[in-house]
């Protein structure tokens, strides 16, 4: 990186330069800033980024909280809608802090991945807790998963590397929209509003969904993404 591009990514954004703030949201204080962080001003914050927006659910005090729902009510979100977000982004805050310990624990005492964990690209602690099983079922009936779990507000989402719902029949479509299922447009992944931020109750929705998932007659193939290959190559030997 040359040195204008670095300098670039290590200025304080104007909002932390005049003082309004000594800590930044999106960084939380370590490491560089980036240029995100200028949308992180606690006087006039850019929550159209739903990634700022998130964040300021997982990390915020009372009075980002405060800027959080005032925002969300004047987008048509209730109440409810509201706090169950905001629980939501908090568990997975918390579910994240929980897996690094035990990654952490897992490559100290075993860190020889199995044969699941190589095809998959990752170690069973890099996957959240209640979505595991249902990746490792949907990886058996032939789905191509990529990322997984927690996604923006309330929603759990899982990306796949093809369009493995493509050939799903109108009735099977029909069965996991009418669980509240949404489908992708490239067919190519799925999302689902969850009923409240307990991660047992969240992983029994994903068990469910997954059940209702057609067998595509085929495990899935060795994950093929550029974080996988990497794993196979620390991990595993190879690519």
């Amino acid at each position: 990186m040359a040195p204008s591009e670095r300098r670039k990514f290590t200025e304080l954004p104007a909002w932390l330069q005049a003082g309004r703030s000594d800590r930044c949201l999106v960084c939380h204080g370590i490491g560089e800033h980036t240029e995100a962080c200028s949308l992180a001003d606690p006087d006039a914050p850019d929550f159209s980024n739903i990634d700022l927006l998130d964040l300021a659910m997982a990390y915020g005090d009372v009075s980002w909280l405060e800027k959080v729902r005032d925002y969300c009510s004047e987008n048509g979100m209730n109440d409810a809608e509201m706090d169950r977000s905001i629980e939501c982004q908090r568990l997975r805050r918390k579910t994240h802090e929980t897996m690094k310990k035990e990654l952490e624990e897992r490559l100290r005492t075993s860190p020889e991945p199995t044969d699941e964990e190589l095809s998959q690209g990752a170690f069973e602690q890099m996957i959240e807790p209640q979505v595991r099983d249902a990746m490792r079922v949907m990886r058996r009936k032939g789905y191509s998963t990529t990322s997984s779990g927690f996604n923006s507000l309330d929603a759990q989402s899982v990306g796949l590397a093809s369009p493995d719902l493509l050939d799903m029949t109108p009735d099977e479509i029909s069965t996991l929209t009418d669980a509240g299922v949404h489908l992708y447009k490239g067919l190519d992944g799925f999302s689902f509003r969850v009923h409240g931020a307990d991660l047992d109750e969240i992983k029994r929705e994903w068990e469910e969904i997954t059940a209702m998932l057609p067998d595509l007659g085929h495990a899935a193939p060795h994950a093929g993404h550029p974080a996988a290959q990497h794993f196979r190559q620390k991990y595993g030997g190879k690519a």
